[in-house]
């Protein structure tokens, strides 16, 4: 599985974004009595398989939500014979089996660093991952510096 790492100080803002972002649904759920959202990690997307090239450009945008989980969009942007790539960066899901569809629709849209958001980082890495139980193994790690 291939998959778009971001540099650490991108992190940390998607880090602090998320943990906002959950602290501020988890106040709301818990007032409907729903149960809560769950912090997922890594913040890595993932993907079959990502251009060998180099890219373009870079842009992660505000979270969104798909049933039962929020995500950061990603859309990578290279520069040889391929399309924009759309990957999502999962960073919270429901803990347990309810639908968030009213989370969906109330989810706040004033959490901290929201005004951070688009980002475009300029330095990322590309890599392949391989998961084993709760842990996860980096290999052929590729620095992408965007000009």
């Amino acid at each position: 599985m291939q998959s778009f790492i971001p540099q650490k100080d991108t992190a940390l803002v998607l880090s602090k974004a998320a943990r906002s972002f959950i602290t501020s649904c988890n106040y709301s759920l818990a007032k409907e009595g729903l149960s809560f959202l769950v912090p997922q990690f890594p913040l890595y997307a993932f993907a079959d398989k990502l251009p060998a090239s180099d890219f373009v450009s870079c842009r992660i945008d505000m979270p969104q939500g798909d049933g039962r989980s929020f995500f950061f969009p990603v859309s990578l942007y290279p520069m040889e014979g391929w399309q924009e790539i759309s990957l999502k960066i999962v960073f919270a899901k429901m803990q347990e089996q309810t639908e968030i569809h009213s989370v969906l629709e109330n989810y706040p849209k004033d959490f901290e660093n929201m005004e951070k958001f688009p980002i475009y980082p300029r330095v990322f890495r590309t890599a392949r991952i391989e998961f084993s139980g709760n842990s996860w193994e980096i290999w052929d790690e590729r620095w992408i510096k965007l000009k």
